[in-house]
């Protein structure tokens, strides 16, 4: 289900919103989420480190981007 979430927020940015780029800023553990954007065409741009307290660590925080033209050409 998250694969058809991330399309369907994906089309309601770019084609409603008319955004020119869409981020997502996860922690590094996120293992799932930052493999999903980065299948869906996602590209890490920024890498916080030890940015984030999380579960009694300190975690790097990353921010991964997708702009227009490239979610056009990978539909």
């Amino acid at each position: 289900y998250a694969g058809d979430a991330l399309d369907l927020l994906l089309r309601f940015s770019f084609n409603e919103l008319n955004l020119h780029r869409v981020s997502v800023f996860p922690l590094a553990d996120n293992v799932p989420l930052v493999s999903l954007v980065e299948k869906a065409g996602f590209e890490l741009e920024v890498t916080r480190r030890k940015a984030a307290f999380h579960d009694g660590s300190y975690w790097d925080e990353l921010e991964l981007g997708m702009f227009r033209d490239k979610w056009e050409r990978l539909l």
